[in-house]
């Protein structure tokens, strides 16, 4: 439903960033429910995003890139592990209380600024 790439700084900091490629998130939203390839496989193929910058300077369509991406016709070089670091254990071990969830900010347990 989506075309992402993941990138995470020397510190571990993590950012996603995505286009949904239906163009209407109601289509993604049903695809995404009723799909059985996204049943199977919800991160979907990893591709080289200097093929799909050729590609559409080549005069590609933004669909048939989509597509093409998907049947993995755009594949890079070496896969990459695109989870982000598991950082919640650390964290809890370190303040406990962060295992009791969220304050509640009409509480004035968290600052409002």
């Amino acid at each position: 439903m989506t075309m992402s790439m993941y990138y995470v700084d020397p510190d571990g900091n993590g950012v996603e960033i995505q286009v949904d490629v239906w163009g209407d998130w109601l289509v993604s939203k049903e695809w995404m429910w009723a799909s059985q390839e996204f049943a199977a496989d919800q991160i979907g193929p990893q591709f080289d995003p200097e093929k799909l910058v050729e590609a559409r300077r080549s005069g590609m369509s933004v669909d048939e890139i989509q597509k093409r991406t998907y049947a993995r016709e755009f594949p890079p070089a070496q896969e990459a592990d695109v989870r982000f670091p598991d950082v919640w254990t650390s964290r809890v071990e370190d303040q406990p209380e962060l295992a009791d969830g969220v304050p509640d900010v009409a509480q004035g347990t968290l600052p409002t600024h």
